[in-house]
């Protein structure tokens, strides 16, 4: 029996009047397959491109004047699938013991190659109104041998063609933390 025979008996099965139900339950199964198979694709797709992970890799002041304090900070994205995304849009608060200082929102698009990296450098312009009304207090608590915490807040918009997801972003660290660590870094 070959291919064309067998379409044709499936069709004149369909069609004759007596198999109505046959055909109404036919095409409802056919669609829920599809339907689920759809589904499936979608779920998976969405379920790689969040097999991103993140890691601060540090920070550069690059300006400190009375005007500006101008800070590079470096993000490093891994992805574990074997699919290119592109990160579209990153957002960042900025604090300092708890008070907003700044924040950052890069639309550039970064290329996160296939079980590859690439570090994304975000340059930050502060003002230092934010920072120097704050700077009594956390100066302060230097004093008092307390530690100041840096906190970055925010999200990585991560796309690979017309999928897409949002990758939160939460780094929270000491000063003394953050120079132990730097200086144990190679």
């Amino acid at each position: 029996m070959g291919l064309e025979s067998w379409f044709s008996e499936l069709l004149v099965l369909l069609y004759s009047e007596e198999n109505k139900m046959k055909r109404v339950l036919l095409i409802v199964g056919g669609l829920s397959i599809l339907g689920f198979g759809i589904y499936k694709y979608l779920k998976v797709q969405t379920d790689l491109l969040k097999q991103f992970t993140w890691s601060f890799k540090g920070f550069k002041i690059k300006t400190f004047t009375i005007n500006e304090i101008a800070v590079e900070l470096a993000i490093l994205f891994k992805s574990k699938s074997n699919i290119e995304a592109k990160i579209t849009n990153l957002y960042l608060d900025g604090f300092l013991d708890g008070k907003r200082v700044g924040y950052v929102e890069q639309t550039e698009t970064f290329i996160i190659p296939a079980n590859g990296s690439a570090t994304i450098p975000i340059f930050i312009s502060l003002n230092p109104k934010y920072v120097f009304n704050n700077i009594i207090d956390l100066s302060l608590g230097i004093a008092k041998n307390k530690d100041v915490r840096l906190t970055l807040d925010g999200y990585a918009k991560v796309e690979s063609g017309f999928f897409k997801t949002t990758v939160p972003i939460k780094y929270d660290v000491s000063v003394k933390e953050y120079l132990t660590l730097s200086k144990a870094k190679p």
